[in-house]
């Protein structure tokens, strides 16, 4: 994650602790308690870990997705990569396996995790991003730490 990203996620953490602290605790966090299936994921391809940073961001342009998962097998993810972190990278370095730059902090969580849960383990577990699967194990969707937090702040707002 970037520094300028990772501070955005990290005035998002305070401004939770803020919301919290200003009113009943109890009362706000059951409202975290909302699944996550219900939040608009980012969309996403799957790749090899040996496939080009150049060849990836084509298919991320063709596809017109955000993200990709890279993946050893279908059973098998090995990381994330967000189409903008592709596009800061040098031409020259694009030609290099996307499994140098891939980001390795994740969980795989089912899609019925709450909203509270996946917060908890951002902040404890410092994961970046959430793979996020059906009862089936099916990838349905990837919710990053960013999407979640502010997520968790709009729900405390709410009420």
């Amino acid at each position: 994650m970037m520094y300028e990203q990772w501070q955005e996620v990290e005035l998002l953490s305070e401004q939770i602790f803020e919301e919290l602290t200003r009113f009943d605790v109890e009362s706000k966090t059951t409202l975290l308690s909302t699944p996550v299936r219900k939040l608009k994921y980012t969309s996403f391809i799957g790749c090899k870990p040996t496939t080009s940073l150049d060849s990836l961001l084509s298919e991320l342009e063709e596809s017109e997705v955000s993200c990709a998962i890279i993946q050893e097998s279908a059973d098998v993810i090995l990381g994330v990569i967000p189409k903008c972190y592709v596009e800061t990278i040098g031409k020259k370095a694009r030609r290099l396996p996307v499994s140098q730059f891939m980001e390795r902090s994740l969980c795989v969580e089912l899609e019925t995790a709450t909203i509270g849960e996946l917060l908890t383990r951002s902040v404890v577990g410092k994961h970046r991003y959430y793979i996020l699967v059906d009862r089936r194990g099916q990838v349905s969707g990837i919710a990053s730490s960013r999407v979640i937090l502010a997520e968790a702040v709009r729900l405390l707002k709410s009420e």
